[in-house]
Protein backbone atom coordinates (compact mmCIF):
# COMPACT_ATOMS: atom_id res chain seq x y z
CA UNK A 1 0.00 0.00 0.00
CA UNK A 2 1.74 3.42 -0.58
CA UNK A 3 2.16 5.84 2.00
CA UNK A 4 0.01 8.92 1.98
CA UNK A 5 1.60 11.57 0.53
CA UNK A 6 2.31 14.74 2.80
CA UNK A 7 1.02 17.08 -0.11
CA UNK A 8 -2.00 15.26 0.03
CA UNK A 9 -3.82 15.76 3.48
CA UNK A 10 -7.23 14.39 2.44
CA UNK A 11 -5.68 11.12 1.38
CA UNK A 12 -5.77 10.25 4.93
CA UNK A 13 -9.28 10.54 4.72
CA UNK A 14 -9.19 7.78 2.34
CA UNK A 15 -6.81 5.47 3.50
CA UNK A 16 -8.63 5.88 7.01
CA UNK A 17 -12.50 5.60 6.20
CA UNK A 18 -12.16 3.89 2.61
CA UNK A 19 -9.49 1.35 3.29
CA UNK A 20 -11.65 -1.62 2.24
CA UNK A 21 -12.71 0.36 -0.76
CA UNK A 22 -16.30 0.40 -1.97
CA UNK A 23 -17.99 -1.97 -4.46
CA UNK A 24 -21.38 -1.30 -6.37
CA UNK A 25 -23.28 -4.44 -6.62
CA UNK A 26 -25.29 -3.59 -9.58
CA UNK A 27 -22.50 -2.45 -11.78
CA UNK A 28 -20.30 -5.11 -10.18
CA UNK A 29 -17.54 -2.37 -9.60
CA UNK A 30 -15.05 -1.75 -7.16
CA UNK A 31 -15.32 2.31 -8.46
CA UNK A 32 -12.94 3.30 -4.96
CA UNK A 33 -10.13 0.88 -4.73
CA UNK A 34 -9.03 -0.83 -1.98
CA UNK A 35 -5.79 1.10 0.03
CA UNK A 36 -3.70 -1.68 -0.77
CA UNK A 37 -4.49 -1.51 -4.86
CA UNK A 38 -4.22 2.73 -4.90
CA UNK A 39 -0.65 3.69 -6.32
CA UNK A 40 1.26 6.52 -6.75
CA UNK A 41 1.83 7.54 -10.30
CA UNK A 42 5.58 7.21 -11.41
CA UNK A 43 6.21 11.75 -10.53
CA UNK A 44 4.70 11.27 -7.12
CA UNK A 45 2.20 13.45 -8.13
CA UNK A 46 -0.69 11.55 -8.63
CA UNK A 47 -2.17 9.05 -5.82
CA UNK A 48 -5.02 6.82 -8.23
CA UNK A 49 -7.86 5.38 -5.58
CA UNK A 50 -10.18 3.96 -8.30
CA UNK A 51 -12.36 3.78 -11.40
CA UNK A 52 -15.56 4.32 -13.10
CA UNK A 53 -15.07 1.30 -15.19
CA UNK A 54 -15.10 2.60 -18.09
CA UNK A 55 -12.22 3.73 -21.17
CA UNK A 56 -9.55 3.58 -18.58
CA UNK A 57 -10.74 6.36 -16.34
CA UNK A 58 -9.41 6.68 -13.00
CA UNK A 59 -10.05 8.53 -9.93
CA UNK A 60 -7.07 10.46 -8.18
CA UNK A 61 -5.90 12.87 -6.15
CA UNK A 62 -3.53 15.68 -7.37
CA UNK A 63 -1.16 16.82 -5.76
CA UNK A 64 -1.65 20.26 -7.47
CA UNK A 65 -5.58 20.63 -6.75
CA UNK A 66 -7.43 19.76 -3.93
CA UNK A 67 -10.69 17.69 -4.46
CA UNK A 68 -10.77 14.44 -6.49
CA UNK A 69 -10.46 14.28 -9.97
CA UNK A 70 -11.20 11.63 -12.99
CA UNK A 71 -8.50 11.45 -15.79
CA UNK A 72 -9.39 10.97 -19.33
CA UNK A 73 -6.33 8.61 -20.91
CA UNK A 74 -7.28 9.00 -24.16
CA UNK A 75 -7.37 13.18 -24.24
CA UNK A 76 -4.72 13.28 -21.66
CA UNK A 77 -7.60 15.28 -19.25
CA UNK A 78 -8.43 16.15 -15.86
CA UNK A 79 -11.94 16.94 -14.67
CA UNK A 80 -12.67 17.47 -10.52
CA UNK A 81 -15.99 15.29 -9.93
CA UNK A 82 -16.02 15.84 -5.96
CA UNK A 83 -14.75 18.12 -3.37
CA UNK A 84 -13.40 15.04 -1.75
CA UNK A 85 -13.48 11.26 -0.87
CA UNK A 86 -17.01 11.26 0.57
CA UNK A 87 -18.60 13.47 -2.08
CA UNK A 88 -17.50 10.65 -4.72
CA UNK A 89 -19.05 8.09 -2.79
CA UNK A 90 -21.86 10.13 -2.04
CA UNK A 91 -22.35 10.53 -5.09
CA UNK A 92 -21.94 7.67 -7.12
CA UNK A 93 -24.18 6.00 -4.61
CA UNK A 94 -26.86 8.00 -5.46
CA UNK A 95 -26.18 8.05 -9.06
CA UNK A 96 -25.32 11.79 -9.36
CA UNK A 97 -21.74 11.10 -10.70
CA UNK A 98 -21.77 11.30 -14.24
CA UNK A 99 -18.17 11.27 -16.19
Amino acid sequence: MPTPPKFLPDVAVYFRDFADGRHDERAHLTYIYPADKSRLSDDGQVLLIGSPGVDGLEFAYRADAPGIWVWYPIDDEWLKVADNIDDLDRSWRSGALTV
